[in-house]
């Protein structure tokens, strides 16, 4: 991949909260890219109390000044993705997650779709890194494949829903970030309303394959169904707000949960399995044994064939649950908050 084109400044912005080890990673990663006299770093510490920091510095000390540590109160992605974007000196303004780990040639394949000024944002895929658990890569799968989200987080043509380049790994044309207000203060969605408003003010979104980074995916149960929860209800209340966001891919969860919820009534109350419980039954079956067969494949692991269709479960169990709560709770704040800061810091120079 060829160098970024001289002509171009990009603002790489990262928002951290209690992740050193992550954020360590991160920016080894990126060593390369930092070196670039085009490209300054700017790192939002969102309240850490971990010693972030104190544990980088040596490898913030060689992009000099270049690189700018702002500090906030506990507030959010959101709101330190914004704060990035107001420090920002860059035409184009990169974001990408503390969890991720970038491959060669990641930021100039990234860049790369903005010499086209009609584009306003780029999303890149992420990926499991190759020694990575099993438990890992099986999310990883399940948040990726065609058969489970029809490909919807990295691929030019997705089905059931619209590609939105996501934060974790994202550019964007700051004239474009202004005009689209910058990111809400949710914590969950706020990338993906940040780029639909970036579409409706008229500029274009791209998807870039080879701007691809390893993303750690959740490493326990617990976590990874609490992040699904919230996706869930983040999503509802973003339909709720525009109805172009629930596209039939997200309210498949809840349509199966309900299904099955009824086929399994139907089956204790009659108290035998009739020929369309059934049929629905050995639907499930067989959809959940391709899923298997599909992610041993991929996983190259035999065990596999039976974790992912249980994992698939509990996924849908707990995007359905947090659809529900999304149905029915108050939808939180979902406008842009740059305007607001920006008024903020103009006041507090002033």
């Amino acid at each position: 991949m060829a160098d970024l084109p001289e002509t171009v400044r990009v603002s790489l912005v990262i928002v951290t909260y209690n992740r050193a080890d992550e954020l360590l990673r991160l920016l080894q990663s990126l060593q390369n890219d930092l070196a670039s006299p085009n490209v300054e770093l700017i790192l939002v510490d969102d309240g850490s109390t971990d010693g972030t920091l104190e544990r980088v510095s040596h490898l913030l000390a060689p992009v000099g000044e270049r690189a700018t540590v702002l500090r906030q109160a506990n507030s959010g992605p959101g709101i330190g993705r914004n704060r990035g974007i107001l420090h920002a000196s860059g035409q184009i303004v990169v974001f990408v997650d503390t969890d991720c780990v970038v491959h060669p040639g990641w930021l100039s394949a990234l860049v790369e779709p903005f010499s086209d000024p009609k584009i306003g944002a780029v999303g890149g895929p992420d990926r499991s890194q190759p020694d990575d658990p099993l438990f890992t890569k099986l999310i990883d799968y399940l948040m990726t494949s065609f058969l489970t989200t029809g490909g919807i987080r990295g691929a030019k043509k997705t089905h059931g829903g619209s590609y939105h380049p996501r934060s974790f790994n994202m550019a964007v044309r700051r004239e474009a970030a202004i005009s689209a207000e910058g990111f809400p203060t949710i914590w969950y969605g706020e990338d993906i309303l940040f780029s639909r408003r970036i579409a409706r003010a008229g500029w274009r979104l791209a998807f870039s394959s080879e701007a691809w980074v390893y993303h750690r995916r959740r490493t326990t149960v617990r976590a990874w169904a609490r992040q699904l929860f919230r996706m869930g209800r983040a999503r509802w209340w973003m339909g709720r707000h525009d109805r172009g966001l629930l596209e039939p891919l997200y309210v498949v969860p809840l349509l199966e949960c309900s299904a099955l919820a009824l086929a399994v009534g139907a089956a204790v109350i009659s108290g035998n399995i009739g020929p369309v419980t059934g049929s629905f039954f050995g639907v499930v079956v067989a959809y959940g044994a391709a899923l298997g067969a599909d992610a041993a494949r991929r996983t190259r692991h035999p065990a596999a064939f039976f974790a992912a269709p249980l994992l698939f479960a509990l996924r849908e169990a707990s995007y359905a649950a947090g659809s529900i709560a999304g149905i029915f709770s108050k939808i939180p704040d979902l406008t842009g908050a740059l305007p607001r800061m920006a008024a903020e810091t103009r006041e507090t120079d002033a």
